[in-house]
This record gives C-alpha cells, structure tokens and sequence, in this order.
C-alpha cells in the first residue's frame, strides 16, 4: 500500500503533497549500480487500482474461507464483488486525468473484479517522470545487464494515494517469479 510522504521533484511537484508507491523502484536501481549512460525513449506501464475498502475486502476473503464462521463458504458473484469492493467509475476518471495532466497517454482500462483494474499508459520517460516524480537511469541489474530503472520509487499525487495499488513497467529488467516470490501455504 502506498506510504505517504513529500517527494522533491519539479516545484509543481513540490507543491503537491505525494504518496510513494511501495515496491516501484527495483532494490537494484541504487546509486552504486548506476551506470553512465542515460536513460532515454518512452515506456509503456500499468498503473493498478485499489478499488474499495481493502481492509473489508481481506477480512471478507478470512471469513468466507474459515470454518465455523457464519460467512463461511458464503462467495460473492462476481458482480456483488465488483459493487462492494472494485474500483469506481471516480477512481479510473481521477487517475486517468492525473495521468493525461502529466503528458501520458491512457491506451486502456482493463480488468472488472475487485483490485482487479488497471491503466495502461504510454508516453516518453520525461512525462513519466513528471508524473510519477522519479527520475530514470541506466543501472546494472542482478544479472550483470544494464536496464532502466527509475532512481527513486514512484509516488502519485496523495489525493489518489487510495486510489493506486502498484505501477509496473517503470523498469525495463525482466521479471521472473522464483519459489522465494511465492507465500509458504498456511499450516493446519
């Protein structure tokens, strides 16, 4: 979830109180791995939604899987999550007009469940990092190749700090889930 705190940046950004995005910056992109090669072009990205009441939706999902509780094995539809849970028609337009404002362009809106929902935005690196108050760079990643990376982890207006879960595709190293990315199943 995001942390809120100021991010210095341009002075318009100073101006506006931020909210950092956890997990937006790579552990690799740090100052030591910086190569001297600046990092240029434009990126595509998805920026996910919370959508509503997070904490509701957690203690939901423990009821409904718990044995002897009255909720238990109780599932909603999928569109009684969307109405209790999922992300609103506010949420995407406030996003999305935040995003447009910094020069991104919005290609799609994708996914219905709860949490579900994502923006996929287009644009150079320069109006990515106007938006997301970063600065982009050249790093050596875990595997010894260079990849662009932003310097600092992303942040976004705190206005919508409720309202954006994650920004993927900031980076450019490849993603791969490993066992040590995966929860160890709970124990009975």
């Amino acid at each position: 979830s995001p942390t809120h705190r100021d991010v210095p940046g341009t002075p318009a950004q100073a101006a506006v109180p931020r909210a950092t995005i956890d997990g937006s910056r790579p552990a690799w992109a740090v100052p030591s791995n910086q190569v001297n090669r600046p990092a240029t072009g434009s990126l595509r990205a998805r920026v996910y939604l919370a959508g509503r009441d997070q904490s509701g939706l957690t203690a939901f999902a423990a009821a409904v899987s718990t044995p002897g509780n009255p909720l238990y094995r109780h599932f909603l539809t999928p569109a009684q999550a969307r109405a209790r849970f999922g992300v609103s028609s506010q949420e995407i337009s406030g996003v999305r007009s935040w995003l447009a404002g910094a020069g991104l362009r919005v290609t799609s809106v994708t996914g219905s469940g709860p949490a579900g929902e994502y923006l996929s935005v287009l644009g150079s690196l320069l109006a990515a990092g106007r938006a997301f108050a970063v600065t982009f760079g050249r790093f050596r990643g875990p595997d010894g190749r260079q990849y662009r990376a932003p310097a600092q982890a992303a942040s976004v207006p705190a206005s919508l700090a409720g309202s954006v879960l994650s920004i993927t595709g900031l980076d450019t190293a490849p993603h791969l889930a490993s066992p040590a990315d995966i929860a160890a199943p709970a124990t009975t």
